[in-house]
């Protein structure tokens, strides 16, 4: 395969080629050969940097091996060259959190819940406010996830976890406010 995929041909538009090399990283992935799989795939994008597909597959195998800002920096290039579906744009959210940064994946979530609403999604919205600092935000996020809750009792449970960060945001901006006033009325 590896013969195959190399001598097809050295032309990147050819389809042949592509497909060879396509299931020589597959094997690669199947046959836990990822220092092979990383290897080849950071060549495929090299040779053909607009091919999305290479993109995705340096993604997948940066994640495999849990190198968290490679694998994201990956989707993002895929990410330019096609559109995401939902999941892909979930995980970059997910991935934008996992590395702290909530406010580009507050967007991402936000745009995610543009196509379909997701109280998961909502969820993950609303942590994402929480990290950025933004409990403004996080509130009205809260609200709107409040409003689209149903009555059963696994909802339930989310209304009570929902109401209760909604009080303890609630509590901290009042806190805050009161400290801001204090340090505005005694300065050091």
């Amino acid at each position: 395969i590896e013969d195959l995929a190399q001598r097809s041909s050295s032309d990147p538009s050819n389809n042949k080629q592509k497909k060879w090399q396509e299931i020589l990283l597959q094997q690669y992935l199947y046959l836990d050969m990822d220092a092979h799989a990383l290897t080849f795939a950071k060549g495929l994008t090299q040779k053909d940097p607009l091919e999305p597909k290479w993109w995705k597959a340096l993604s997948h195998i940066q994640l495999k091996a849990n190198k968290l800002e490679k694998g994201l920096s990956a989707l993002i290039i895929y990410g330019f060259l096609t559109p995401m579906t939902r999941d892909e744009l979930v995980l970059a959210a997910d991935l934008y959190l996992s590395l702290d940064a909530p406010q580009k994946a507050a967007s991402l979530y936000q745009n995610v819940l543009k196509e379909k609403h997701s109280f998961e999604i909502i969820e993950k919205l609303i942590q994402a406010h929480i990290m950025a600092h933004d409990p403004k935000n996080a509130i009205m996020w809260i609200d709107k996830g409040l409003s689209s809750i149903t009555e059963t009792s696994k909802n339930q449970k989310r209304t009570t976890r929902l109401t209760h960060l909604k009080k303890q945001l609630e509590h901290m901006q009042k806190f805050y406010a009161l400290a801001n006033a204090v340090l505005q009325s005694n300065p050091l």
